[in-house]
């Protein structure tokens, strides 16, 4: 009985690898500067699963957003990004000013996956570099 319930079960996995998770942004580089702001005592995390990226601050749960990406080893590509707002129905959004507390700066963007290993992932964008750490 047990198995025949389990052979009808469709369990969704996701294929991410290390990607998936909870990462901490601790530090964001200016690349056209080299000037650089520590995040560590910020809250402001990305979480991967499945197909989407969440990006929120902590401090201020509002500030949610939902993004598509796409990886492949070496990049990473955010687009579709929307509003974390079930009663608003999710609002795309139409700029990228909500975005760039989070080190995002255009409403679709490439990252270069520089470091993804353990607990230590860095990303390099057109303009700026992301170092996150793993929970």
């Amino acid at each position: 009985m047990v198995v025949a319930l389990c052979a009808s079960c469709d369990i969704e996995t996701s294929d991410n690898g290390p990607l998936d998770g909870f990462w901490h942004l601790e530090k964001v580089d200016t690349l056209a500067t080299g000037g650089s702001r520590q995040m560590d005592e910020q809250r402001v995390f990305w979480s991967f699963q499945g197909h989407l990226l969440s990006v929120v601050d902590k401090i201020d749960p509002t500030t949610e957003c939902v993004l598509r990406f796409a990886h492949d080893g070496e990049e990473l590509k955010l687009s579709e990004p929307h509003r974390s707002n079930r009663e608003e129905g999710d609002p795309l959004l139409t700029t990228a000013d909500a975005l760039r507390m989070f080190g995002i700066n255009a409403l679709e963007e490439s990252f270069v996956v520089e470091t993804l290993k353990g607990r230590k992932m860095v990303l390099r964008g057109k303009d700026v570099r992301l170092i996150f750490k793993k929970f």
